[in-house]
């Protein structure tokens, strides 16, 4: 999952928004399909329950990370990761790091305390967990619009590296 977001991140940083979202569609396809058949049982398939449904998230989001990363190794909008093109500059490289260390600290934290909270639902039982899935789901829905967020931090830093010639500025 955390491959998926760092290279999505990226292909929305260069303007290309369309990629992540085709590849989470098709990953999404994939897991719906395995949850059924893993969860259910289908044909040869036994039926495997809520071990089933982790394991059919695993693998889809398992696809979608690999999709995109040979998307991103043979390169995408002028963006690689092969390291044919790779030229870092120490400034630039300091810019992320200011930038990039506190927000992953933040996303740490934050993914802790949702793991800590879903062992709790879990110690809770099966039908508590199934009804806290659904309200997070809901939730989920209900939240979609704040990722707009997504598209205007890519429009910033794209609107940044246009209004200075060597990057973002740094302050002091």
């Amino acid at each position: 999952m955390a491959i998926m977001f760092i290279l999505s991140g990226a292909l929305r940083g260069v303007g290309d928004t369309r990629t992540s979202m085709v590849v989470t569609a098709f990953m999404n396809v994939i897991n719906i399909a395995l949850v059924y058949a893993l969860v259910f049982g289908f044909l040869f398939i036994p039926e495997l329950g809520v071990t089933g449904a982790a394991l059919a998230m695993v693998f889809s989001r398992g696809v979608g990370a690999a999709i995109m990363w040979l998307l991103l190794w043979q390169g995408r909008r002028g963006l690689t990761i092969s390291g044919r093109r790779l030229e870092a500059e120490l400034a630039t490289a300091e810019t992320l790091a200011d930038i990039g260390l506190p927000s992953m600290g933040e996303s740490v934290l934050r993914s802790s305390g949702q793991i800590v909270f879903v062992i709790v639902v879990f110690m809770l039982g099966t039908a508590v967990t199934a009804g806290n899935q659904v309200a997070q789901n809901a939730m989920s829905l209900r939240c979609s619009p704040a990722s707009a967020s997504m598209a205007a931090t890519s429009l910033v830093g794209q609107s940044l590296e246009r209004a200075t010639p060597n990057g973002p500025a740094r302050s002091a």
